[in-house]
């Protein structure tokens, strides 16, 4: 009708993150301000509610003549935990009067876990495969770097049918830097990856194996190394709040240059178990907290938890590769 509306997130993108509105009859205002402000917020609910950091809105209307708002937020589980990062929401709104309110069958200006859906023709979208058997001649386009790729320390054509990564100087402790590490976004709040891995490590600099990591801080780190000549593997836990700190929580000798790998994620339960065959498994380490994978815990990246397989010879240059024959995700 004529007039212009400012829509606005606001309060920061973490636990008081909102979406407010104004409107002005001229571009450059002065602005009247909704009254009804914050139109959209879950900040004061508690912080293990089922969806929180709301903001970062916008608006469509579709062909039907219906309005939708889509926005950011997250899922907390296991209390207050985010692992999953920042995900898109989808809120119906009414906006047949002068201000659009939000989810008008209410709770007005909360986002629900559960919505009713557009009425319009459904489409369905491919999910994710579960299992990459690395059969193609190029990367699926669900897996990521971290940062933009130089050069490629990767191949498919190497060796028909599984994935080659090379052990490069760098490791991931770097947001400036891109490391050897292919990864996929963890999606669910239980989750289960597996893998198959041929590596033997020629010096203790060298290490390959699974990383499950928020950031260049947070991790888990599902190695394979070498310690006192033998071979080994380990978990390690990289947490740096203000001085680098890595633990090693278990570590097992392990001599078969083929090992399967395998973390299992129960909310913010984690069980990191390894087998020669395939179908018998040991366990290296249960009941392990992985909560610190959360921005919970302070501010930090909002892209959620990340994992794939890593491999470095850590600050030394080397002709080591690693070969992954497969790699599944399944979550629920």
């Amino acid at each position: 009708d004529n007039q212009y509306y400012l829509l606005v997130g606001h309060g920061g993108t973490f636990w008081n993150h909102s979406v407010s509105m104004w409107r002005s009859d001229s571009l450059f205002g002065p602005y009247e301000k909704n009254e009804n402000n914050p139109i959209v917020t879950n900040r004061d609910y508690p912080k293990d509610n089922y969806i929180h950091h709301t903001g970062h809105a916008d608006m469509v209307e579709t062909q039907n003549g219906e309005w939708w708002m889509v926005l950011l937020g997250s899922r907390p589980y296991g209390g207050e935990f985010t692992n999953l990062g920042r995900e898109t929401a989808l809120v119906p709104v009414d906006w047949t009067g002068d201000w659009p309110i939000i989810n008008p069958l209410g709770p007005q200006g909360r986002v629900m876990p559960i919505h009713r859906r557009p009425e319009l023709k459904n489409h369905d979208w491919d999910a994710l495969p579960t299992r990459d058997d690395f059969e193609g001649s190029k990367l699926k386009l669900y897996w990521n770097f971290m940062q933009a790729p130089v050069e490629n320390w990767w191949s498919l054509s190497e060796s028909q049918g599984q994935l080659r990564i090379a052990l490069r100087p760098i490791q991931m402790e770097s947001y400036a830097e891109n490391p050897s590490f292919i990864g996929r976004r963890q999606q669910h709040k239980n989750f289960t990856v597996t893998t198959k891995m041929k590596f033997l490590a020629q010096s203790e600099n060298e290490s390959a194996g699974l990383l499950v990591t928020r950031d260049v801080n947070n991790q888990f780190q599902f190695l394979r190394g070498l310690k006192d000549d033998q071979p080994i593997l380990q978990l390690i836990r990289r947490e740096v709040v203000n001085d680098s700190s890595e633990v090693v929580i278990a570590e097992v000798p392990v001599q078969s240059e083929d090992i399967y790998l395998k973390i299992d994620a129960l909310e913010q339960e984690f069980q990191f178990s390894y087998s020669f065959d395939g179908q018998t498994w040991d366990t290296l380490a249960q009941n392990i907290d992985g909560s610190f994978l959360s921005f919970g815990k302070g501010m930090g990246r909002f892209t959620g938890t990340f994992i794939g397989m890593y491999a470095t010879s850590r600050d030394q240059e080397s002709d080591t590769h690693a070969f992954f024959d497969w790699f599944e995700y399944s979550g629920f």
